[in-house]
C-alpha cells in the first residue's frame, strides 16, 4: 500500500488529465452536433426533391433519374453521416467511462490510506491505554488515585463510543439521543418520548403501529434487550397491542 506522500505526488498530475478529457469530450461534443446537423440538412433535401417529384408526376410530367428519389439514393447520401455520428458518441462514452475510472481509482486509494491511518491511531491508543493499565502500582495513595483516574477515563471513552454506535445504527427519523452517563443540562425544549417521558438517549425502538401517541421507547424501559431483539420483526407497545387485540 502506497504511503500518504507517494499518493499526493501521483494525485497532483490529476487536474491535468482530467481537464484533457474535458477537453476531448467537448470537440467530440461539438463534432457529434456538426453530424446531427448535416443529417437533419440531407434529409430536409431528400424530402424536398421527393415533394418536387410528386408534384411534376401529378402535373403530367415524367420523373427524371435526377428527380426521382429512391431508398438506396437517400442511404447513400445519409448512411455514412449517421455512422460517424454513432462512433462520435462512443467516443464520448469512452472518454467519459475513463475519466470516471480514472477519480474513482484515487479516491479508493485515498479511502485505503485513510483506513490505514485510522487503524495505526487506534492500535497506538490501545497500546497506551494498556501500558497504563498494567504499570505497577506504587505503595502511596498516588500511584493508586492515578490508575483510577485511568480506568475511570477509559471506560468513559468506551461508554462514548457505545452511544456513537447505538446512533448511528438507529433507522432514519430516529430521534437523536444524549449519552445518560454525561452530565449534560437538557434543553427544556427538547421533546420526550417513551412511557418514562424522558429525552431519548441510547438505543431506541419505534412502535409499528402509524398512529402511537408516544412512538419512541428506551429498550430497557419497555424490557427489551437491543442485542437480542429481532429488529426486523413488527413490534407494538402494551397499549397499541391492547388496540389491536380490541379491534380484532
Amino acid at each position: 500500500m502506497c504511503s500518504l506522500e507517494d499518493y499526493l505526488e501521483s494525485v497532483s498530475n490529476l487536474p491535468s488529465k482530467v481537464q484533457s478529457n474535458f477537453s476531448n469530450l467537448r470537440e467530440l461534443d461539438e463534432k457529434c452536433l456538426r453530424l446531427v446537423e448535416e443529417i437533419q440538412i440531407q434529409a430536409l433535401q431528400v424530402i424536398e426533391q421527393d415533394e418536387q417529384a410528386k408534384v411534376a408526376v401529378a402535373g403530367g410530367v415524367k420523373r427524371s433519374r435526377r428527380t426521382a428519389v429512391t431508398d438506396s439514393s437517400v442511404d447513400a447520401k445519409l448512411d455514412p453521416l449517421i455512422k460517424q455520428a454513432h462512433q462520435t458518441a462512443d467516443e464520448k462514452v469512452k472518454v467519459a467511462s475513463s475519466t470516471y475510472d480514472l477519480v474513482d481509482k484515487h479516491i479508493q486509494r485515498l479511502d485505503a490510506i485513510l483506513r490505514k491511518a485510522e487503524d495505526e491511531v487506534r492500535e497506538r491508543i490501545d497500546q497506551a491505554s494498556l501500558e497504563q493499565l498494567q504499570a505497577p502500582v506504587q505503595e502511596s495513595g498516588g500511584g493508586s488515585t492515578r490508575r483510577k483516574e485511568a480506568l475511570q477515563k477509559l471506560r468513559a471513552a468506551a461508554a462514548s463510543a457505545s452511544a456513537n454506535a447505538s446512533v448511528l445504527a438507529m433507522p432514519a427519523g430516529a430521534p437523536r439521543g444524549r449519552n445518560p452517563d454525561l452530565d449534560l443540562p437538557i434543553d427544556p425544549n427538547e421533546p420526550t418520548y417513551c412511557v418514562c417521558n424522558r429525552v431519548s438517549f441510547g438505543q431506541m425502538i419505534a412502535c409499528d403501529h402509524l398512529e402511537c401517541k408516544i412512538e419512541w421507547f428506551h429498550f430497557e424501559c419497555v424490557g427489551l434487550n437491543p442485542e437480542t431483539h429481532n429488529t426486523k420483526a413488527k413490534w407494538y407497545c402494551s397499549e397499541c397491542a391492547s388496540l389491536r387485540k380490541k379491534t380484532k
